[in-house]
């Protein structure tokens, strides 16, 4: 019987929720299936709390009981988020053939957004630079708001209403100036306009000087996921290549959402119409 790696552990996480997801880990990072015995070692609890707490688990479908009946081992429902959470993390990957794709059209830097719900904001999981000396670094992994800029906006927008009202709510002001957000009613007309036509488009939201240029992706649940976008600095920026960027941010940000499973109700062609005045 493999042992738990988990360890005794001390401070104040002595409330059932702390002490169920320690019998979780334990059960999770064990080489084979543990016992109680073992885990009452590991984890310093009493048999009866480690037993009451086993079975809560096995009700959820997060542990099994072997078929000794004396050993638990990781259920079929751990097994289940887990996989969820490495699909999520396998988006990068999946995405960097499309991102390239429009590098290589449009020559600007393009980013992979991904959202994140539980805090309502996004992350920046993968970049790939431009050819162009003054070009953008962008910090991954970091929380940033979806109410600002086109690469939140383009989130935000396919999100259900009551999360754009709470995340409107929640806004702080523009990381780039310090502005406050419109008036709701303004608001929710700006996310009106970014799902009829497909993508969002800024200028110096989230940073002075960046026109934002990005396109919703979608998974197979039908929700979205991220947003595909371009970033150009606002020197460099002609009106006259709006909407060969847009056209080609939403080719491929539809693109990666049919790898990742999405099968849109109704086909068609979606957010090619030019760049609107941006705010």
């Amino acid at each position: 019987m493999g042992k738990a790696k988990s360890g005794k552990q001390n401070g104040d996480g002595t409330g059932t929720v702390a002490r169920t997801t320690m019998i979780l880990r334990a059960v999770a990072e064990a080489d084979d299936a543990v016992s109680i015995k073992s885990l009452v070692a590991e984890l310093g609890l009493a048999p009866s709390t480690v037993h009451r707490l086993l079975h809560l688990l096995i009700g959820q479908g997060f542990v099994e009981q072997s078929p000794n009946g004396h050993t638990y081992r990781a259920g079929a429902e751990l097994f289940r988020l887990g996989a969820l959470v490495v699909d999520r993390w396998k988006v990068p990957a999946v995405a960097l053939p499309y991102m390239r794709n429009v590098v290589e059209a449009c020559d600007e830097f393009c980013m992979l957004n991904l959202y994140v719900p539980s805090g309502g904001c996004m992350i920046i999981a993968e970049t790939v630079a431009s050819s162009h000396p003054l070009n953008y670094g962008a910090e991954k992994f970091v929380h940033l708001p979806l109410s600002w800029g086109a690469t939140g906006k383009a989130i935000l927008a396919f999100l259900p209403e009551e999360d754009i009202r709470r995340i409107y709510d929640q806004a702080e002001r523009s990381p780039a100036d310090g502005r406050t957000l419109p008036s709701y009613a303004q608001f929710s007309d700006e996310m009106k306009t970014i799902r009829a036509r497909g993508y969002a488009h800024t200028v110096g939201q989230k940073m002075p000087g960046a026109v934002g240029i990005a396109a919703p992706v979608f998974g197979a649940s039908g929700n979205v996921e991220g947003s595909l976008s371009l970033t150009v600095p606002e020197i460099r920026f002609q009106a006259s290549r709006a909407q060969v960027l847009s056209i080609e941010i939403v080719k491929q940000a539809a693109a990666l959402s049919y790898a990742l499973g999405h099968r849109p109700a109704h086909a068609g062609t979606v957010g090619t119409a030019p760049v609107g005045t941006a705010e």
